[in-house]
């Protein structure tokens, strides 16, 4: 069955080269062909995209902590350039393309690359990386594992196939009952499935300074925005700032911009104050605070009476919502959420997607109006998250790097 599955893989090259060239360019097709990395490492962790590269942080600090050399893999460009943002600058972690499922491509890989184990996540059940993992002598272990309604059907009809690659994996760690119950329906043998929680909801964020806004307005964080997002906000919430409901503050995600961003609110009529490194401010009625150093955010949201999560009303592809969630802070996002979507799925039921500044402004109207109500799905959403914290513990004495 693996020879036929290769065998078509190679068929329709053609056809995903020139899909694979339009989207990612022919450096990308090139990189995942014939990776150049090289070297001995404790463990592989294939986290195919952002969502996944997220999910796996605390996993590979936890491993660092450990003294494990790590060699993390993606496939796709945004998730290359997200683990380097994670981890670019860690000595014990090296970052790779993994290459495409092709034996010759993987026969050089592994020829190159040696590891005691190869870590998962969450889908990516490649046939020729496991087999030709598993011949090489390395443990193959999956984590976060799950499977969509969608999925499912079509698994179901494969599980045959599945069920012959599952004998090589020595645990598939799963997020939930259901999905349990999905991998033994599909071949997995129920003694392999373990079942830890939702490994992305366990990065719970560090509140590292005691920031002070002395007044008595309601704070309202725009964390993490991007390029257009703050002319927006302040076109649809200037008359709200002005009748004093709240107290904005913008912290963007590139403190590169607070010049342009100084701009914006000038022309809305608004006093620009930077934080400049302080955190004891005293504001007037017409100024707006500007974060323009790093690091700071969680700390911002945690003084929040609401937090507004940035790159969404624009289209970046949305930041991590779960943070202020995690804090208990009610939590209003755009509706651009695309590298994001496994969260919105876990907690959709905990924050409030705005379509565009229109709907942002009803939103914060009507939270000020509720604001109790706002208060308790907010606390909710943090003894949920707070639920999933021992789903790091779990995984980590499931695995081994």
């Amino acid at each position: 069955m693996r020879i036929l599955y290769t065998f078509l893989l190679y068929l329709s090259y053609p056809f995903l080269y020139f899909k694979l060239k339009k989207r990612f360019g022919k450096e990308y097709i090139k990189q995942r062909k014939k990776t150049k990395i090289k070297g001995n490492f404790d463990c592989i962790i294939h986290a195919a995209s952002v969502g996944e590269q997220v999910l796996i942080i605390p996993l590979v600090k936890e491993f660092i902590k450990n003294g494990k050399k790590v060699l993390i893999t993606c496939a796709t460009d945004t998730g290359f350039q997200k683990a380097k943002d994670n981890f670019g600058g860690e000595e014990l972690v090296s970052i790779s393309y993994l290459p495409f499922d092709f034996p010759s491509s993987l026969k050089a890989f592994f020829k190159n690359v040696k590891a005691k184990s190869l870590i998962l996540v969450e889908t990516e059940i490649w046939p020729n990386i496991i087999y030709f993992a598993h011949k090489n002598g390395i443990k193959i272990f999956l984590i976060n594992g799950r499977i969509s309604d969608k999925s499912y059907l079509s698994y179901k009809k494969l599980s045959f196939f599945l069920k012959n690659l599952f004998k090589f994996f020595e645990k598939v760690v799963v997020r939930s009952e259901k999905d349990f119950e999905r991998f033994v329906a599909i071949g997995c043998p129920e003694n392999k499935v373990k079942v830890c929680g939702n490994l992305k909801l366990t990065n719970k964020p560090e509140v590292k300074h005691n920031v002070k806004i002395e007044t008595k307005k309601p704070v309202v964080v725009f964390g993490s925005t991007r390029d257009g997002e703050e002319e927006v906000i302040l076109h649809y919430l200037n008359d709200l700032i002005k009748k004093g409901l709240f107290l904005p503050i913008f912290v963007p995600r590139h403190i590169e911009r607070t010049g342009e961003i100084i701009e914006v609110v000038k022309n809305f009529g608004f006093e620009p104050v930077l934080s400049n490194g302080e955190v004891d401010f005293k504001l007037k009625d017409n100024e707006v605070l500007i974060v323009n150093e790093t690091g700071k955010l969680v700390s911002y949201y945690a003084i929040a009476d609401l937090c507004f999560v940035g790159g969404s009303l624009v289209n970046f592809g949305g930041q991590n919502f779960a943070e202020p969630l995690f804090l208990g802070k009610p939590t209003v996002t755009g509706k651009f959420l695309s590298n994001f979507e496994d969260l919105r799925d876990a907690l959709g039921n905990y924050f409030t997607v705005a379509e565009n500044g229109k709907e942002l402004k009803f939103f914060i109207e009507n939270f000020f109006e509720n604001r109790q109500y706002f208060i308790k799905k907010a606390m909710e959403a943090a003894a949920y998250l707070e639920s999933n914290s021992q789903s790091l513990e779990c995984v980590l004495g499931e695995i081994k790097c």
